[in-house]
């Protein structure tokens, strides 16, 4: 197997989109990281989003997966 073309991947995580303590900076910050991103040579294959994508939960109580009561 060669290694001429190697599949490269980039990484960001933790990005905290939407609200929470400080969206503007969190848009900021993802902004930045996608422009240091787009300046790799070779460029990546895909770029995975990972851990904390979102600040807050759609649900008041932040609650996520809870199972309906019997």
């Amino acid at each position: 197997m060669s290694n001429a073309n190697p599949l490269i991947f980039a990484q960001i995580t933790d990005i905290h989109i939407g609200g929470g303590l400080n969206p503007r900076e969190a848009a900021h910050n993802l902004r930045w990281a996608l422009a240091e991103i787009e300046q790799l040579q070779p460029q990546p294959a895909c770029i995975l989003a990972t851990a904390d994508l979102v600040s807050e939960s759609p649900q008041p109580d932040g609650a996520r997966g809870k199972r309906p009561s019997r």
